[in-house]
Parts: C-alpha cells; sequence; structure tokens
C-alpha cells in the first residue's frame, strides 16, 4: 500500500529520536502502535461487513434467478429452443414520388394529392376556375399586359337517360 522500505523506516526513527528525545520517544511509540491496531480492526470490521452484505446480496440475486427460471418454465413448457428464422434482406424505401410540402405554421392538416387517385369531380365548376394570369412587360417601354382566355361557362346539366324508363 505504502511504499515504505527498511531503510525509510529507519530514517523516520532517526528523526524521531533526535525530534522527540529518548525519554518521550517509548510513549510516542506506544500511542502511535495503538493508533495502528485500531484502524487495522476497523479495517477488518469493515472488510467483514462489506462481505455479509455482498454474501446477502448474491443470496437474493440468486433466488431471483431461479424464480425467473421458474417462470420461464412454467410459460414455456417446450424446453427446446425455437429455431430462429433467416435473417431477410433489408430494404431500404424508395424515394415517394409525391412532392411533400413543407409543414404548415398553422394547425390546418396539409393534404398532399395521390397520384394514382382519380381526379375529384366537384359541380361548381365556375369556383376551381384560375384567375388570369398577366405576364410582366416584354420591353421597358411598352405597357403590354397579356391574359390568359378564360375557360368557357359550364354546361348546364341534362337529364340523364336511365335504362328501363
Amino acid at each position: 500500500m505504502f511504499d515504505i522500505g527498511f531503510s525509510k523506516i529507519i530514517v523516520i526513527f532517526g528523526l524521531a529520536l533526535v525530534v522527540l528525545g529518548p525519554e518521550k520517544l517509548p510513549r510516542v511509540a506506544a500511542t502511535v502502535g495503538r493508533w495502528v491496531g485500531r484502524a487495522r480492526v476497523m479495517a477488518k470490521q469493515f472488510r467483514d461487513q462489506l462481505e455479509q452484505e455482498s454474501e446477502g446480496l448474491r443470496k437474493e440475486t440468486d433466488s431471483l434467478r431461479e424464480t425467473a427460471e421458474g417462470l420461464r418454465r412454467d410459460l414455456n413448457p417446450n424446453p427446446t429452443p425455437a429455431p430462429r428464422p433467416a435473417a431477410a434482406p433489408v430494404m431500404t424505401p424508395a424515394p415517394s414520388p409525391v412532392p411533400t410540402a413543407p409543414p404548415a405554421s398553422s394547425a390546418e392538416p396539409v393534404l398532399i394529392p395521390d397520384p394514382a387517385a382519380p381526379a375529384p369531380v366537384h359541380s361548381d365548376s365556375a369556383a376551381l376556375t384560375p384567375e388570369p394570369a398577366v405576364r410582366a412587360p416584354l420591353h421597358s417601354d411598352s405597357a403590354e399586359t397579356i391574359q390568359e382566355p378564360s375557360p368557357p361557362p359550364p354546361e348546364s346539366p341534362t337529364a340523364k337517360h336511365e335504362p328501363g324508363t
């Protein structure tokens, strides 16, 4: 523990003899001996107490293992392990062909149309007409604006002919 050799002990003893003198040295040596003895007894008691605690913990863990093993046997009466399935290859998903929009800052959900789904049919086609596009002038001195033609007005609903009537 401490790296004190015989030569260092002799040097310490010689210094103590010079500092304390021959009258006090025997009393100091007896006091130091008692302290060292008490320290050894305390260290032994501490070690014994740690060993008792570790033995108690070891017994508890053994009993818990036995209980867990008993529960495993009760749940699975077949002691043979099930064969492991062969490892499937790791598949990474292909990138989605549908463009994804960034999440909206409001609480409204963002709907992304499915390209494979049929186009929705609306009864009010006038509400779906796009606004006319306005282009900027081609030349700085020309004030020309081009508007796209508006779509034709919606057809009036006609009566359907149902078979059997």
